[in-house]
């Protein structure tokens, strides 16, 4: 028989790799995380053929919310590991203490802001992975029919 430790601790290795991932990129200079984005709306002009129009602050905007949503998919896998259901009313509070602290810490890098905006905007990140995954899970456990057999 195969050992399956692995499982017990993949998905908390990742989540904790997310987190870290965050919050390393919170403490980036302003420069740096302007350097980052702006390279990232390059290629969307490029691909899209948006000339000429400023598209850095929407996808700023968008790496939060999809940071946040692989956030809140993660702990809900996590959940499901720990608590054999994949939803407590910890999650939320995990998914918002993670963005404050992800804005505090923006507040003490250099060139850097943190934003009641942005808090928000991780937070909705967050409920969304997370309501998406008790969906699927529900659905892959038969406990939400989709389809009348």
């Amino acid at each position: 028989m195969a050992d399956r430790s692995w499982k017990k601790w993949i998905f908390p290795v990742l989540t904790a790799a997310m987190i870290a991932f965050i919050w390393g990129h919170s403490m980036m200079p302003g420069e740096l995380s302007s350097d980052e984005s702006g390279w990232v709306s390059d290629v969307l002009r490029f691909i899209f053929r948006l000339e000429g129009r400023d598209i850095e602050d929407v996808v700023r905007k968008c790496a939060h919310f999809i940071e946040y949503m692989v956030l809140g998919i993660l702990i809900t896998i996590d959940t499901c590991a720990l608590f054999g259901r994949p939803f407590k009313l910890a999650n939320f509070e995990a998914g918002l203490l993670v963005s404050l602290v992800d804005e505090t810490i923006q507040l003490f890098s250099f060139g850097r802001n943190g934003s009641i905006f942005d808090i928000w905007l991780d937070f909705a990140g967050f409920v969304t992975g997370l309501v998406c995954s008790v969906i699927i899970y529900g659905i892959v456990t038969n406990k939400i029919k989709i389809f009348n057999k």
